[in-house]
């Protein structure tokens, strides 16, 4: 998989030959093609074609990729045609698309009209999301049962001929379809707008009980809506009772340093634990933290290396090139790597591995002082 900042980078200083390859790429050919003209999306052949000439098109100018959609004729398109093309707009996402994915909440297909929505629920400004806080906040309220403070939560109404039900997914089996409504005008609804409502902090929100046990549910949707709407205090507040996998879905909310953090003591506690689960948790967190990473993630990410024993060497070879690629490369880091690797056994399969990240630190380092 590329990744498109990667490929902004490198397109500038690719050659003709270079530029050629890359325009048999469908991940990089909107990255190194020539600036587009607008035009027409009917006079492209294939759907990929149509696709990518938007891409390309959204990538350089947003407005012009918003008006190719408006002007487009749905009839002409497939279904699924019209999903991918509606999709593009999620690169680059901002207010001024909100009329267009009102429109596509209308389309004929399921798939455009959830996509559509998915998108709205990240603009919290929206009408989409005033309309799902209007119906969702009367249906939640704090009450004191037994000397402690609940949430209690009514169920709405599924009303077919409400216009935003219509972009709801099937619901899953065992979940009733007024629960699963509920849950997504929860997640649809500002997270500003509950500690409005309820005069409650996200701290406070999150730490309180919910009658009939929708707490998981509850929680679960209000971390996807701060993910969606990159709310860091309600991402604060989630990731102090945070599994593993929902750790990954929050830390991209923070700022960089902020994240780096607290990775580094989630990495330290790992540590501390050991075996193979807490291995595949060191890897995916690890991931969300870009390069070049700060001296406290570092810093943990060394101490792991020289404590680290676990038999699962295919999610130590994934951690570790990981680790390879974004520990600074500085000399002292990769001495201080290179140390972690020969303190172990001549049997110990770590060993091995951790030099290897020592030898590529050098490489990185050797090589981005011959570009300079």
């Amino acid at each position: 998989e590329v990744r498109r900042d990667r490929a902004e980078r490198v397109a500038p200083v690719l050659g003709e030959r270079g530029r050629w390859l890359a325009r048999h790429r469908t991940d990089w050919a909107p990255t190194v093609a020539p600036a587009p003209e607008p035009g027409d999306l009917g006079t492209y052949g294939t759907a990929a074609e149509r696709r990518d000439h938007l891409l390309a098109v959204r990538r350089r100018d947003p407005a012009a990729a918003r008006d190719l959609l408006l002007a487009a004729d749905p009839s002409t398109l497939r279904g699924e045609e019209r999903a991918q093309l509606y999709g593009v707009l999620a690169d680059g996402l901002g207010p001024a698309d909100e009329e267009l994915l009102e429109r596509a909440l209308d389309d004929s297909r399921q798939d455009v009209r959830t996509a559509a929505a998915a998108m709205l629920r990240r603009l919290p400004g929206s009408e989409f999301a005033s309309r799902a806080a209007a119906r969702a906040v009367p249906l939640v309220r704090v009450e004191r049962r037994r000397l402690r403070r609940v949430l209690v939560v009514d169920l709405p109404e599924v009303d077919p001929a409400q216009r935003d039900d219509r972009a709801l997914p099937a619901a899953p089996s065992g979940t009733g379809a007024r629960v699963w409504l509920l849950l997504h005008l929860v997640l649809a609804t500002p997270l500003r707008t509950w500690e409005e409502a309820l005069a409650a902090t996200p701290d406070e929100l999150v730490a309180l009980p919910v009658a009939d046990d929708l707490r998981g549910r509850l929680r679960a949707r209000w971390l996807g809506a701060a993910r969606d709407q990159a709310d860091a205090a309600w991402a604060r507040a989630l990731l102090r009772d945070a599994d593993p996998g929902e750790r990954v879905a929050l830390l991209p909310v923070l700022d960089v340093q902020e994240r780096a953090e607290h990775v580094a003591a989630a990495v330290d506690a790992l540590a501390e634990q050991g075996g193979r689960a807490a291995l595949t948790h060191v890897d995916a967190l690890l991931g969300t933290c870009p390069r070049p990473w700060p001296p406290v993630l570092a810093a943990a990410v060394l101490r792991w290396l020289a404590r680290e024993r676990s038999t699962d060497t295919w999610h130590a070879d994934w951690a570790l090139r990981t680790v390879a690629m974004r520990l600074p490369t500085d000399a002292a880091t990769e001495e201080a790597v290179r140390t972690a690797g020969l303190a172990r056994g001549v049997d110990d399969p770590w060993r091995a591995r951790v030099l290897t990240v020592a030898d590529t630190l050098h490489d990185r380092r050797h090589m981005t002082e011959e570009l300079r």
